[in-house]
């Protein structure tokens, strides 16, 4: 029980540190800073990927692109993985069982940088520019 009770609090150092950071500007300026980042890593997205599907607006750290027809979300999530570029399906979002939309979640703040960014919303616009192929045709 005394090593729980001494484990739940934060510890001293990064508590004065993330004090002095409010207390100094610092911890605004950060927040400032990855606003603007997100907002044009979020401009990014829309701007490459508007042509062939719809982004969710606003500047989070992810985008909700609705996949066009005939597009579903697992097929079109495989033929990303299969560009180099790792999407989720809304359905792994879904409460219960809930039908969820042909749309996948890109995360924008995972690239290190912009240009590798680019490169993976380009590689998901070619992705969107090819049309799925069905594994099996049932008849």
């Amino acid at each position: 029980a005394a090593i729980v009770a001494l484990g739940w609090t934060s510890a001293p150092l990064a508590s004065e540190l993330v004090a002095s950071w409010i207390e100094s500007g610092v911890a605004a300026r950060v927040a400032d800073e990855k606003r603007a980042e997100a907002a044009a890593r979020s401009e990014l997205a829309r701007a490459i990927l508007a042509p062939y599907a719809t982004l969710a607006p606003g500047t989070s750290c992810h985008q909700w692109l609705v996949l066009p027809e005939p597009w579903r979300a697992s097929d079109f999530v495989a033929r990303a993985r299969q560009a180099g570029v790792a999407v989720t399906a809304a359905e792994a979002f879904a409460v219960g069982r809930a039908n969820a939309p042909h749309a996948v979640r890109v995360c924008t703040s995972t690239p290190k940088t912009r240009e590798e960014l680019r490169r993976g919303l380009d590689a998901l616009a070619s992705v969107l520019c090819a049309s799925p192929t069905s594994a099996a045709t049932l008849v």
